[in-house]
C-alpha cells in the first residue's frame, strides 16, 4: 500500500501479524524486511509512504528472496529509479 506524502518525505511501515509465528520469528521477518528496505532506499523514489506487509510465503523465505520479491513490486509499481543496478546483493 501506498500514500504520496504531503510533507514529501518517504516514510515506511511495516507489520508482521502475530499469526506468523512467535516473537522470534516475526522479529526475524521484520528485520529481513528492513534489511531489503535499506538496501533498496537510495534508488526508491522520494515523496511516499509505504504499508509493508510480510506474507506467511515471505517469512519463511530467504532474505535475498524478500529483497527480490520487494524490488520486483516497486519496479512494478514505477517507485524504482531507471538507475536501479539490479538485485546485487553482495555490497
Amino acid at each position: 500500500m501506498y500514500v504520496k506524502a504531503p510533507d514529501g518525505n518517504t516514510r515506511y511501515a511495516m507489520a508482521v501479524g502475530k499469526k506468523l509465528g512467535k516473537a522470534n520469528r516475526r522479529n526475524h521477518g521484520r528485520r529481513m524486511l528492513k534489511e531489503s528496505l535499506r538496501r533498496l532506499h537510495p534508488w526508491i523514489k522520494q515523496g511516499w509512504w509505504f504499508a509493508l506487509m510480510l506474507s506467511e510465503r515471505g517469512i519463511d523465505a530467504a532474505t535475498l528472496e524478500v529483497y527480490e520479491d520487494l524490488a520486483r513490486a516497486l519496479r512494478r509499481g514505477g517507485f524504482l529509479e531507471d538507475d536501479w543496478p539490479g538485485p546485487v546483493w553482495y555490497q
